[in-house]
């Protein structure tokens, strides 16, 4: 597994990001007993590990010890592909508990606070970037933690770059709802036939840059999961069962008081 530095190295908090090698050097297997090998290595037990459940939405679920179980904070079903109810975030300020998202091109966004020791993890396609679910995410943070967003530190994980995601003009229209015309004229480059490169990732840090994070808070791998053949890719490889997909997620440790 592979992890973010800038978070790792400087605050209590955990992140990873599994590749093919993962899957193949832990077994395979279904997702559930790859999910439990996975936890074995972060040393957290599969009960304390919590995949959204993706309906590429805005959909935001808070995690907190007043409800262990978690409940919806912010609900936007607009551009949802499966069954309303489903969240493509998960925000928790519990220590020892993995908040993780799988993705296959889409982008998947950590988030902490550092100053109330708070984390989240996000998996933002084109449709949830479309809802905003990365700022909704900020939102929740805000009104359940007191979280200011220029504290945010924010990291995105492998996914399609805006070289390779090619998608039609409809898309325009729809982003439009969300994003000004020189922020189209970034975000989609155009190509022959009337079709466009789209970039999600710059569409998120545009986003979040927007709402008050800092510039300078938000890393990137830099890693494209259509260029790589490590990384799990629905462009490049079709349909994929979860297991072998990208698996990322964050931590929060104990954090130490200081009087």
């Amino acid at each position: 597994m592979k992890t973010i530095p800038s978070f790792n190295e400087n605050y209590p908090v955990k992140t990873f990001f599994t590749d093919y090698n993962d899957y193949k050097r832990t077994g395979g297997g279904k997702v559930a007993s790859y999910i439990k090998r996975i936890g074995e290595e972060l040393s957290v037990p599969v009960i304390r590990m919590i995949r959204a459940k993706e309906s590429h939405s805005g959909n935001v679920l808070v995690i907190d010890d007043k409800s262990p179980e978690g409940r919806l904070a912010y609900t936007d079903e607009t551009c949802s592909i499966k069954a309303p109810g489903g969240y493509d975030s998960i925000v928790t300020n519990i220590p020892g508990l993995v908040a993780a998202v799988t993705t296959a091109d889409c982008t998947p966004v950590f988030l902490y606070d550092p100053a109330r020791h708070v984390a989240a993890m996000v998996h933002s396609g084109w449709r949830g970037t479309v809802s905003g679910i990365a700022v909704h995410t900020i939102e929740v943070m805000e009104a359940q933690f007191q979280t200011d967003p220029r504290d945010v530190i924010a990291a995105f994980g492998p996914c399609i770059c805006g070289h390779c995601y090619e998608v039609g003009r409809e898309l325009i229209s729809l982003f439009e709802k969300r994003f000004s015309t020189e922020d189209i004229r970034l975000l989609f480059l155009p190509k022959a036939e009337g079709k466009y490169y789209l970039n999600v990732k710059e569409a998120v840090r545009t986003d979040l840059i927007r709402h008050g994070l800092q510039p300078e808070n938000i890393y990137d791998t830099g890693i494209c999961s259509y260029e790589s053949e490590n990384y799990a890719s629905y462009r490049r490889d079709g349909k994929l069962e979860k297991e072998k997909q990208t698996l990322s997620g964050i931590v929060l440790e104990l954090r130490k008081e200081t009087f």
